[in-house]
């Protein structure tokens, strides 16, 4: 069994050695398809109120920062103190209150996948 790692730069290297445009190009690509997979409801999980909720609209295309020539597909979401808990809506958490755990979205990881530029 092997594992495979991709660097976290590696969006930067590909819009060095071909410009910009590709990866504002498939980042538009992939920000649609991943609107489209969230819309439809990847989650079915009657516990899970936010897997119910319409997320599309915090989707963007923005620009790293620090990498004026590398695009990426933003998904944010504010929990009720304020912090940013789309990572445990995309992966999964495990709620202690309630005892339970909590099936993540995977919609980026699924997107990435299936993503042809």
């Amino acid at each position: 069994m092997g594992r495979v790692t991709i660097r976290p730069g590696i969006g930067r290297d590909v819009a060095l050695m071909f410009g910009p445009s590709i990866t504002l190009a498939a980042a538009e690509k992939a920000a649609v398809m991943v609107k489209t997979q969230m819309g439809v409801g990847t989650v079915d999980d009657r516990n899970h109120a936010v897997a119910r909720a319409d997320l599309t609209d915090r989707i963007d295309v923005s620009v790293r920062p620090g990498h004026a020539q590398d695009h990426s597909v933003v998904l944010s979401v504010k929990g009720r103190e304020g912090t940013e808990i789309a990572s445990h809506l995309e992966f999964g958490y495990v709620n202690n209150r309630a005892g339970r755990r909590l099936a993540g979205m995977h919609s980026m990881r699924n997107v990435a996948s299936k993503l042809k530029v």
